[in-house]
């Protein structure tokens, strides 16, 4: 389930989400919305207050309270999927509108940009830590 957590953070077209879930074994429900940016907020219906929380915890969270994990696993990889399938016919419209060389193309310098930004990245930050260990001089004036 994590994995259709994670999918979601990276890659939603929706802002934020929202989920009613029973608990395991009772007729009381939780509010939990996806906030975008790994935030989750949950709450039991009917109460004021949000409990705020993070993609990494709100699985851990959740079933301490007995929240039927399984209904929340169906309704996020149905959400994830429903997305899968919007993105499969924008980029089947957008063939038709721009044609298929010009969106592959497309798709191609955009995997380029990207893996040359990762490049980038991961150069920044190996040099940094290379500069990190470097001994430095410092001049000391009497």
């Amino acid at each position: 389930m994590q994995k259709y957590l994670e999918f979601i953070d990276s890659y939603s077209f929706d802002p934020k989400m929202y989920f009613r879930i029973g608990k395991i074994l009772s007729d009381e429900k939780y509010e939990i919305q996806w906030e975008g940016q790994k935030q989750w907020t949950y709450r039991k219906v009917g109460e004021a207050d949000w409990n705020k929380t993070t993609t990494a915890l709100v699985l851990g969270e959740l079933e301490k309270l007995d929240v039927d994990l399984f209904e929340f696993e169906q309704a996020i990889s149905q959400r994830a999927i429903n997305q899968v399938i919007f993105a499969k016919h924008v980029l089947a419209e957008g063939e038709k509108v721009f044609g298929e060389e010009v969106i592959k193309e497309a798709l191609r310098q955009h995997d380029e940009f990207f893996k040359q930004f990762l490049d980038t990245i991961e150069r920044i930050f190996d040099n940094k830590n290379i500069e990190e260990k470097k001994p430095k001089l410092t001049i000391v004036k009497d």
